[in-house]
């Protein structure tokens, strides 16, 4: 991100990782080549039947947050799966506009009306300052040029637009009980790891600046997988309803069930309320969840 000197992390092994040392981002000193990432993404998975209660709303919630940027009423989604987020925004009254990687997924959102462009957002011909609302859904450790990707979206974003993204957190306790071994830690899928201070200061000098930075949520079948033989490929969901694949962990659903359980019950939401809270004060969260309103 920074061009600093960096070292190659001996104690990981699965993944090979290095850590730079003026900006402390974690990352895949190998660059995959475009024809590994073509082949890993056509494999993909993109189960289409995946939208259940507990993340429609959760995009709901999400949607609610962003309203108070909704002024050209322009919203751009990039790496939008399936486009389940866009879907509720236009249900909304937004103009939806995304970007995916393969034709397939490309093919299904253009058929639900939204206004798609295949492959990098630094090949799509948007016009500047025509978006309120920018959305990286884990999407962020996907690439590796990411200082010329925020340039353009900076160019993007109306002034005082909102640039939403979400990530795996690399100093959450998942992935310090688990090291390499936490899921989320793959090639090719995933090369640059976050923590709360390393996006917010990439995201600084990129010219954003955070309204909110919180790391939340925490697997207990990924915690109880750390002590267990990792089982086979499963496929689960993250919060805003993206599909995650590779997960190297059984347990998998039970995680969903209980995200279920808790939007269903106003007692579970709180707990899970002020576990969030005690993990975003501690960046021990799995996830980061952010906003940065563009300077």
């Amino acid at each position: 991100l920074c061009d600093g000197p960096y070292e190659q992390l001996p104690q990981y092994e699965r993944v090979e990782l290095a850590e730079c040392g003026r900006c402390h981002v974690k990352f895949c000193p190998q660059i995959p080549t475009e024809q590994e990432l073509a082949d890993h993404y056509a494999g993909y998975n993109r189960d289409h039947s995946r939208n259940n209660g507990p993340s429609i709303l959760r995009r709901e919630e999400l949607l609610d947050r962003f309203e108070p940027w909704r002024k050209l009423g322009r919203v751009l989604d990039v790496g939008c799966g399936v486009g389940f987020l866009l879907d509720q925004a236009r249900a909304r009254g937004w103009e939806t506009v995304g970007t995916e990687y393969t034709p397939e997924a490309a093919e299904v959102c253009a058929s639900h009306g939204h206004l798609m462009h295949q492959g990098p957002l630094l090949t799509a011909d948007f016009e500047p300052g025509s978006f309120d609302l920018v959305i990286y859904t884990e999407v962020i450790e996907h690439i590796y040029n990411q200082p010329e990707e925020f340039e353009r979206v900076y160019e993007l974003l109306r002034p005082g637009g909102l640039l939403y993204v979400t990530t795996p957190n690399i100093d959450s306790l998942s992935f310090r009980v688990m090291g390499d071994s936490w899921e989320v830690v793959q090639y090719p899928e995933h090369l640059v790891y976050f923590s709360p201070t390393t996006l917010t200061r990439f995201m600084r000098s990129a010219r954003f600046e955070p309204v909110w930075v919180d790391a939340t949520g925490i697997s207990p079948s990924r915690l109880a997988n750390a002590v267990r033989k990792p089982g086979a490929d499963v496929v689960s969901e993250s919060e805003e309803g993206k599909v995650i694949t590779n997960t190297h962990n059984r347990s998998a659903g039970f995680d969903n069930k209980l995200r279920e359980a808790i939007s269903k019950s106003r007692v579970l939401s709180k707990v899970r309320d002020g576990v969030d809270r005690v993990l975003t004060v501690s960046s021990l969260g799995d996830s980061i969840k952010a906003g940065y309103e563009k300077r």
